[in-house]
């Protein structure tokens, strides 16, 4: 496949811009645009493997390139609840401006348009939630407006972010992407497995979870 390249100079949303909170907000208003249009193209390159592959996907698992999975997690309690709601997002919860984290995120194949493709049609043609401050909140906001079941996961998931150095990854070290004091109807859930302590898939025997549901 032709590797991706973003645009250098993408049309920036004045109003987007302006309502961001922070500093550098051209900066950041031009790396979000870019952002989203990166994003696009995942739903088409998904679409060409179903069709390659003759079957559909169960689940979509997106992950940041300068990010890694640190623990296995339980991926009995992911397929749970994707299998059970319907156009669901799970992802990592957010800071205590009530956004969602932008960062990685695994979702049930029928969201997988919006997901990928709703922030960019968002951002250049819908009006801008009152609660907009940053592009965390932008997506959650937006995937909300689109009927996105959205699960942010304070314990499910232990994300973090890394670099290259010296030719190969390494952790950048206390940087949690999991802050489960955020906003939204909470939901705290026990999820024991009888197969924990024998998964062959190899997710990890973690048993408590605590879901924070929007």
């Amino acid at each position: 496949n032709t590797p991706y390249i973003q645009t250098e100079n993408p049309i920036i949303n004045e109003d987007y811009q302006g309502q961001l909170d922070g500093v550098r907000t051209d900066i950041r208003a031009t790396n979000h645009a870019r952002m989203f249009a990166a994003w696009e193209p995942c739903y088409s390159e998904m679409i060409q493997a179903s069709k390659k592959l003759g079957s559909d996907y169960d689940v979509v698992i997106r992950i940041r390139e300068d990010h890694a999975f640190t623990e296995p997690f339980n991926i009995h309690t992911v397929f749970d609840e994707l299998s059970l709601k319907p156009r669901t997002v799970m992802a990592s919860s957010c800071a205590p401006f009530h956004g969602m984290n932008d960062r990685f995120a695994i979702l049930s194949s029928d969201a997988a348009f919006d997901y990928f493709v709703g922030p960019l049609l968002s951002y250049y043609t819908k009006p801008l939630h009152a609660k907009f401050i940053n592009a965390e909140t932008f997506i959650y906001y937006t995937y909300l407006s689109l009927k996105l079941k959205v699960i942010k996961t304070p314990k499910i998931f232990n994300l973090q972010k890394f670099r290259i150095f010296n030719g190969g990854p390494v952790l950048v070290p206390v940087f949690q992407l999991t802050f489960p004091e955020c906003g939204g109807s909470i939901e705290d859930k026990i999820i024991k497995r009888e197969d924990d302590d024998d998964d062959a898939s190899g997710s990890g025997s973690r048993s408590e979870d605590n879901i924070v549901t929007s």
